[in-house]
């Protein structure tokens, strides 16, 4: 502490004797040459793009919550949050670098918006409207998504630190509305340029606006789809005019997947590569549920039917590794750690198999094909087209083997073989899938609090029941705000739990009926 003390006590120092004696080139000392004070907007679409990507599907965010809360995953070695336990240091992190993640994309509306910028990138750097529309469809993907975890959070407000340090929360409804309205204005735009959006630096689409045309019409369909429950007038009225006017604008095969492929070569992993590899961490494996689901087995333990008994999906393979024993078993869902750690050896391994998800080159897709040929089966009361055209666009995404046998075995399209097939085909997307769960029940294989989780390795079953430290005796509906919140904005994140009924696990949001 005297050490670090001293240090700054001498760096005071040496900052005030160059204010007295260098004043003439004081803003030229203050000046970081690492981060100027105008940055191409190329280079801040490529940098917004992978820190959200890195952020948002790592081994934390994704890895030890959505991918464990929508079951795709289990835990092997400290099980907690298969339990609900979140650790609040992490939740803290979250929140603090997706909105910081998001600087980089307002930076883009800030500068291409400002009328003595517009020339220079439309000469240089693409098309400055377009870029104000990326940005904002970017945006209100990230958005849907913290609003559908939280619920009211900082929106209006949340980009101007000098006039909002402590920024108000908004309403989900008010949110949902404006993201209507910006992806809305964004495709209208993008659908209707030749232009090339940005010269170089988009890692998703490469500057082509046809193809961030189609992603902004999918994500107005999910966003309709989420609030497919619904009844109040105005968010009625934005849902049935984006499925009027996107469903036949949105993604039309896996060309269209909005994603980025990792370089794989040190400085650009994909990661979950880092989580796993780079960290040398073996802590999560795919679910006994999940992987019973896939194996076309019913769950005897808990008396529920497999609407695909009987029907093995070849992505199994390309998912799960065998055991040692050379069958296909995972692990069971929200285990204590004892119990975990003696039945690691009998379960699939992920870390030593590396599957293709886990490379250092992944591709890491925020939306696909299939999400959105799953949404019109729905739209159009489970129809039997757009579920066959899902399943078939999943298991080419994933190379599959065996696609038309597999699809000809299929059972009929109706409410459960949709929705459970979608949340197969979002593997890897865990918050996607848990807000899905959340909005629909599905799929059944989903296991819940009181419900058999096992069996153990001696043969005895287990019930599962997370601590009643975390005060969930469900699923969790939602993530409870960051503790730091309570610290740094109290007034306004104190309003916000007492609008959406409690700051707890337990409180629904407004489209989870």
């Amino acid at each position: 502490m005297k050490t670090n003390i001293l240090k700054y006590t001498l760096g005071f120092l040496v900052l005030m004797v160059m204010v007295a004696g260098c004043t003439k080139d004081f803003e030229k000392i203050n000046t970081d040459p690492n981060n100027p004070k105008d940055v191409p907007t190329v280079n801040l679409i490529s940098t917004g793009q992978k820190s959200l990507t890195d952020d948002i599907y790592d081994e934390w965010f994704s890895g030890r919550q959505g991918l464990l809360w929508s079951q795709f995953w289990s835990q092997r070695n400290y099980t907690e949050e298969d339990r609900f336990i979140i650790r609040q240091n992490t939740n803290n992190t979250y929140w603090r670098l997706i909105y910081t993640d998001m600087m980089d994309l307002q930076a883009i509306i800030n500068i291409a918006s400002d009328p003595d910028k517009k020339a220079e990138i439309n000469t240089y750097y693409g098309d400055a409207d377009g870029q104000v529309a990326v940005a904002n469809i970017l945006k209100s993907y990230v958005f849907q998504l913290l609003a559908s975890t939280y619920g009211d959070i900082p929106y209006e407000q949340a980009f101007n630190a000098t006039e909002n340090p402590t920024p108000a929360y908004s309403a989900q409804k008010a949110i949902f509305l404006d993201i209507f309205a910006k992806l809305k204005s964004a495709a209208d735009y993008l659908g209707s340029t030749d232009a090339q959006i940005f010269t170089s630096g988009d890692l998703m689409y490469d500057g082509d606006a046809a193809k961030w045309a189609k992603f902004a019409n999918s994500l107005r369909l999910k966003l309709a789809i989420r609030l497919s429950k619904v009844t109040d007038a105005d968010l009625v009225a934005a849902r049935n005019l984006a499925i009027s006017e996107a469903s036949d604008k949105a993604f039309a095969s896996n060309d269209d997947n909005c994603g980025i492929t990792y370089l794989g070569d040190g400085e650009s992993n994909a990661p979950m590569y880092d989580g796993f590899y780079t960290a040398r961490r073996n802590d999560m494996t795919p679910s006994a549920n999940f992987v019973d689901l896939l194996k076309g087995i019913n769950d005897t333990l808990n008396n529920k039917t497999n609407p695909f008994n009987g029907l093995v999906d070849p992505r199994i393979s390309i998912w799960v590794p065998k055991n040692s024993a050379g069958i296909y078993r995972g692990m069971p869902y929200g285990l204590v750690n004892q119990n975990a750690s003696a039945l690691r050896s009998s379960v699939a391994n992920i870390y030593n198999a590396q599957p293709i998800y886990l490379q250092a080159d992944a591709n890491v897709c925020w939306m696909d094909y299939a999400e959105v040929c799953f949404i019109l089966s729905e739209l159009n009361n489970w129809d039997q087209t757009w579920y066959e055209a899902g399943v078939r666009a999943s298991l080419e995404r994933w190379g599959a083997e065996g696609i038309d046998d597999f699809i000809a075995a299929l059972p009929p399209a109706n409410q459960e073989t949709v929705l459970t097939q979608k949340y197969i085909a979002l593997f890897m997307n865990g918050y996607e899938a848990w807000a899905e769960y959340r909005r629909t029940g599905f799929p059944k294989s989903i296991i819940e609090v009181g419900e058999i989780t096992g069996p153990l390795v001696n043969g005895t079953t287990v019930t599962f029941g997370p601590p009643p430290v975390t005060g969930a005796d469900a699923i969790p509906r939602r993530l409870t705000y960051p503790v730091q919140e309570y610290t740094i904005n109290e007034a306004n994140v104190s309003a916000a739990a007492s609008a959406i009924g409690g700051n707890e696990f337990s409180t629904k949001l407004i489209w989870d009926k």
